[in-house]
């Protein structure tokens, strides 16, 4: 049974890269992988394998006066 598996990476490629490997096993599991990341992730979606990337807003947190 085919499942669609939503993969959320920040931006950088430390993050991005994983997502791509583990794409690419679900593909080969017959599996349909959509990746959710920020602006500064598009620059790495060329190199996903899968057919959807969605972009979500996102921000930094901010450590001054977190309460």
């Amino acid at each position: 049974m085919s499942q669609t598996v939503f993969l959320a990476a920040g931006g950088t490629g430390g993050h991005v890269f994983p997502a791509i490997a583990t794409a690419e096993g679900l593909l080969a599991s017959g599996h349909t992988p959509v990746l959710l990341t920020d602006s500064r992730g598009l620059a790495y979606a060329s190199t996903w394998p899968g057919k959807q990337v969605l972009q979500l807003p996102s921000a930094r947190f901010q450590m001054r006066q977190w309460w």
